[in-house]
């Protein structure tokens, strides 16, 4: 007998397939854009702080109204991850949103010593309403543009910024670094710059690279920064999401997204957000079952 997970692969598959083209082979249609005038450096509005009561644990991209994609390690105790969205690029009176972290799921193929398959789904307890300044990046769907993803030379990466106040992120450019990781698994690949080191890109923070693809200038999601556990260096492995977009549609459609709760996510009184030690890795655990 199939199971449910089996089932909803083979019909996301298909559903896949026989769209042909459209914003079907996007995971979200309305994804990956950034509003006008902001500064070069600034990261996007699918950028989420997942903390603890104000104290940073890890970065994740929000990808759909209900699910935040990071770091396997960053998966900490149901109810008690928070995940801030819309804390940059806010203008006038917008404001920021802690969202409760509802669920986690971890790819079950995670291995700890090589990291393959480094990815989890947040699943949040409220629908996050999009707005200018809080919107998903894109995810592709469409298993036929692994080629094009692998001959990418660049991105934009995320790192912490130098700051007096509260901890800042911005975007960096990175290129592929094949040979600098050493033997990575299928699933991964290797990236850096001379100039960057990898403690400085939290756990979790998203590899993006804007493309034409169906709609123009889109920003699509193509890997996810693994932790880094021993000594830093200008380059580390990162999981190649369009690789494992098929296990990221199979957890989001096989779980209701009907459920979440009407009452308002928190915008006011919110923890200020801080950094305990430079973040290299985390020891939240995980307690997801899938």
């Amino acid at each position: 007998m199939f199971s449910e997970l089996e089932i909803v692969a083979v019909f996301t598959s298909l559903l896949i397939f026989f769209s042909g083209s459209g914003t079907a082979q996007f995971l979200e249609n309305i994804c990956g854009e950034r509003r006008d005038g902001l500064s070069r450096d600034a990261v996007g509005p699918w950028t989420a702080i997942l903390h603890h009561s104000g104290r940073i644990v890890c970065v994740g991209t929000l990808i759909h109204e209900r699910f935040i994609l990071t770091d396997v390690h960053c998966g900490g105790s149901n109810g008690a991850i928070r995940a801030r969205l819309g804390e940059y690029g806010r203008i006038g009176s917008e404001l920021a949103e802690d969202h409760v972290v509802a669920a986690f799921f971890r790819n079950t193929n995670f291995n700890p010593e090589t990291q393959a398959n480094n990815i989890g789904l947040m699943k949040l307890l409220r629908t996050v309403i999009y707005k200018e300044h809080i919107i998903p990046v894109c995810i592709l769907l469409d298993s036929r543009m692994q080629t094009f993803a692998d001959k990418l030379d660049y991105f934009n990466g995320t790192t912490w910024k130098n700051s007096d106040k509260s901890p800042m992120l911005s975007s960096k450019t990175v290129v592929r670094m094949p040979q600098a990781c050493g033997k990575l698994d299928k699933g991964q690949f290797c990236a850096g710059h001379k100039d960057l080191d990898s403690c400085d890109e939290p756990s979790g923070a998203p590899l993006t690279r804007e493309i034409d693809y169906i709609l123009p200038n889109r920003t699509v999601l193509f890997g996810i920064a693994n932790s880094v556990e021993a000594n830093c260096s200008n380059s580390r492995s990162y999981t190649d999401v369009v690789q494992l977009h098929q296990w990221i549609s199979t957890v989001i459609y096989s779980s209701s997204t009907n459920d979440g709760m009407e009452e308002p996510y928190n915008t006011t009184h919110l923890p200020e957000l801080f950094c305990r030690t430079k973040l290299k890795s985390t020891s939240f655990a995980t307690n997801s079952k899938k």
